[in-house]
């Protein structure tokens, strides 16, 4: 708004805010009168790759940038990052590792959101992200971390040593499971009050064992999640944080069963991504897909294949793993 004087928003991040009519992409007067607010305070709706405006002179002279530069309607990180990680047919989904997560696909149809999915508005016109969201992810990994290798000063976890302990460390944990409930959990539970728990310490675990089971336990979730989308799984790609943890990503290809890709610089994807788009509309390259493909033939893209051995031991233990939420919130105290 202060760069072109433009009020505007991209569908996308709108869609977030509970006022949309998903199916047409544009705001709903019945869900905006209903709350008593005014549409007309509502943005002007745009896809990413159209332009909101242009710099004005006022603006320049705050911002640097030139009187007239094209100025485009952008997306949030839930736009851009699904974008980003090349998922664009049925079966191929995008797991985000942030300090929380999700498991995201785009589709033509909306998802059923009981339990805990909502959809989303897609940058690409006629489709929608679907979206499995997790309460717990990176935080379990930080948690894991500041438990078992905190820093000199205490405070920070050193995630260089955690690594070296999943190095260290053997599919299955030795028995030892791990519910990642730290903060509650959204998906495959809705349940506010659960925490997390370790199950099957034994005298004889190790640090590597509770490392990798942390891990574990969010992969066993994730796999839940991949599950509640309905269609079979046929790619798998990684973004956020836990994308630049290895052992963390080739757990996450055993649990599955899929290959995974994983981005190394995750963070620069979603301005690349919102950049194809522009230059997709404007018919300078040929299609959304161009992009994401030229980056997983780079070397900014690592694929982890399944185990057999590993993923049919992963199998088992899914099983269990699905039994210790039931357990757990019966022995609440």
């Amino acid at each position: 708004a202060r760069l072109s004087g433009r009020f505007t928003g991209d569908v996308t991040a709108c869609s977030t805010a509970g006022a949309m009519d998903l199916r047409k992409k544009e705001w709903s007067r019945e869900l905006i009168h209903a709350a008593g607010l005014d549409e007309e305070k509502f943005p002007q709706l745009l896809y990413a790759h159209e332009i909101a405006g242009t710099v004005s002179q006022k603006a320049a002279g705050e911002s640097g940038y030139l009187p007239g530069t094209k100025v485009f309607a952008g997306t949030g990180d839930a736009g851009a990052t699904t974008l980003a990680s090349g998922i664009l047919n049925p079966g191929e989904y995008n797991v985000n590792l942030g300090t929380s997560g999700w498991v995201a696909a785009v589709s033509e149809q909306f998802m059923e959101c009981e339990g805990g999915g909502f959809n989303l508005a897609a940058m690409q016109p006629g489709k929608y992200i679907n979206v499995v969201p997790f309460l717990n992810g990176g935080n379990v990994h930080r948690f894991a971390a500041s438990l078992l290798t905190p820093g000199k000063d205490g405070t920070e976890p050193d995630y260089e040593q955690m690594s070296k302990l999943l190095k260290g460390s053997r599919a299955g944990s030795h028995g030892v499971m791990c519910l990642p409930y730290l903060a509650g959990e959204r998906f495959p539970v809705m349940d506010d009050k659960i925490r997390g728990a370790f199950f099957g310490l034994g005298i004889d675990t190790t640090r590597e064992d509770m490392a990798r089971s942390a891990l574990e336990g969010v992969a066993f979730s994730i796999r839940q999640g991949v599950e509640r989308m309905g269609e079979a799984p046929k790619k798998i790609s990684v973004i956020g944080g836990g994308a630049r943890e290895p052992v963390w990503c080739g757990i996450l290809s055993d649990v599955i069963g899929k290959e995974v890709y994983a981005y190394e610089k995750p963070e620069l994807l979603p301005a690349f991504a919102i950049v194809s788009a522009v230059l997709f509309h404007e018919g300078r390259i040929g299609g959304y897909g161009d992009f994401i493909r030229g980056v997983q033939e780079s070397e900014s893209c690592r694929i982890f294949t399944p185990k057999p051995e590993t993923a049919k031991l992963y199998d088992e233990l899914y099983g269990k793993y699905k039994r210790l939420y039931p357990a757990v919130k019966e022995a609440r105290l």
